[in-house]
């Protein structure tokens, strides 16, 4: 049961072929993960997934246009929300726990306003409200810490993830070492285009209007650190506001990956909130 292990298996949508993978216990109601900008299945840290998986089913996939599915990202968020349908139907999943990291927390947003009846329970970390503070501005932000990292010689997750003190360098350094560490069926990188079609829909995105958050009826976990610098962590308080059923975990010391930060201790809360 290591995510490091887990096969890429493939399902034809209504026009597309999705990549994904599952492992962990069988169980009545799965956890469906949506990851964060440019990730593909190879950016989900097994520390993180592993304990969750020996509870119950687990699946991740690239939606469209993104890693080894087939496609091009869609335009908005909204329309990749329509992407997690397909998927969901083209696997015939009744109903499942949806956590949404980053980008994924605005999908599983968008995903809630047209298929309510699917989702038990809700997580959401490192994310904000359409609208939210500095949505608009996470390119600035993402393009910044590119180049910082092309200095530094690093991984640009570094400095997105994680805060920047000797601290911060350690845990991401775990994180990426974790990350490298798949060695079969590896998972193809996201394009450029694909890369720059994402962040098009987060600005479109954080530059709309609210939405009622209080139509959420779903229990709701919301994670993030105290120092989100790509999604304030503004946010995630606001989220706490508007959603009428929720919990909210803010980790000390940490950014914008603080369920990386604390594989374990993120991972614990995510089991005793599901169960």
């Amino acid at each position: 049961m290591d995510y490091l292990e887990a096969e890429t298996k493939y399902i034809q949508g209504e026009k597309e072929v999705y990549a994904y993978r599952e492992m962990g216990t069988e169980s009545d109601v799965p956890l469906l993960m949506l990851p964060h900008l440019s990730a593909t299945m190879d950016n989900w840290d097994a520390r993180f997934l592993n304990p969750i998986a020996k509870l119950r089913r687990v699946i991740v996939f690239d939606n469209q246009g993104i890693g080894s599915s087939t496609g091009k990202v869609q335009k908005s968020i909204e329309d990749m929300a329509k992407g997690v349908s397909d998927f969901v139907q083209a696997l015939n999943i009744k109903r499942f726990d949806l956590l949404g990291l980053s980008m994924g927390g605005f999908v599983a947003q968008e995903y809630l306003a047209i298929s309510p009846e699917k989702v038990r329970k809700l997580i959401v970390a490192g994310t904000g409200p359409r609208g939210g503070v500095g949505i608009s501005k996470v390119a600035r932000v993402t393009y910044q810490d590119m180049i910082r990292s092309v200095i530094h010689r690093t991984d640009p997750k570094r400095f997105l993830f994680f805060n920047h003190d000797n601290e911060g360098k350690k845990y991401a350094d775990d994180f990426l070492h974790s990350l490298n560490q798949r060695k079969k069926n590896v998972d193809l990188p996201i394009k450029l285009s694909s890369f720059r079609a994402q962040l098009k829909a987060i600005k479109k995105w954080g530059n709309e209007a609210p939405s009622d958050l209080s139509q959420i009826q779903q229990h709701t976990l919301i994670i993030n650190g105290d120092n989100d610098r790509m999604v304030p962590t503004q946010n995630s308080f606001d989220l706490s506001k508007k959603i009428p059923h929720k919990n909210l975990e803010i980790y000390s010391n940490a950014g914008h990956g603080s369920i990386f930060q604390f594989p374990n201790e993120a991972s614990e809360l995510i089991n005793n909130f599901l169960f």
